[in-house]
């Protein structure tokens, strides 16, 4: 299967940058971004494929994803 590249839009002045998502699922297509992804699940349950690992999460669980 394809790996996207993923481009974070950012300014040059940024190294955090956050983003509230009110989606009922990741991103669904495997991509891959420089920056370090980290997530807060709020609600809700499901499974994240990240590299060769499937990785089960569920609500008030906190994603580190390294990059690349």
């Amino acid at each position: 299967m394809k790996v996207l590249p993923f481009k974070i839009p950012k300014s040059s002045d940024t190294s955090l940058i956050i983003q509230e998502d009110k989606v009922k699922a990741f991103y669904d297509k495997f991509h891959q971004h420089e920056e370090i992804q980290i997530s807060l699940i709020v609600e809700g349950e499901g499974q994240l494929i990240v590299g060769d690992s499937i990785n089960d999460y569920k609500a008030n669980d906190l994603l580190v994803i390294g990059s690349n």
